[in-house]
């Protein structure tokens, strides 16, 4: 029988498990393929585990433009299919 190496810490030390952790909402676009990701920092569109836009300071903001079907959208998403499709 082997005995593995334990970490162990005293009981008198509290860990604070608020550090290094960071909250994040999720807002499903209904009936998109979209998710926009909401930290304390601002808010961003993602299609999957893909990025589709910059930061923006509202999540409003950023649903506005993640609706938005523009040229550079369509392209994005085409390319991003085509990425998850390989």
């Amino acid at each position: 029988m082997t005995q593995k190496n334990v970490k162990s810490r005293p009981l008198n030390v509290k860990v604070d498990k608020t550090k290094n952790e960071e909250m994040i909402s999720r807002f499903y676009i209904p009936d998109s393929p979209f998710v926009v990701i909401t930290t304390k920092d601002g808010s961003f569109g993602t299609l999957g585990k893909y990025r589709l836009t910059h930061e923006y300071k509202s999540k409003e903001q950023c649903i506005y433009e993640v609706q938005k079907i523009t040229w550079n959208r369509i392209i994005q998403v085409i390319s991003l299919i085509n990425e998850i499709l390989k």
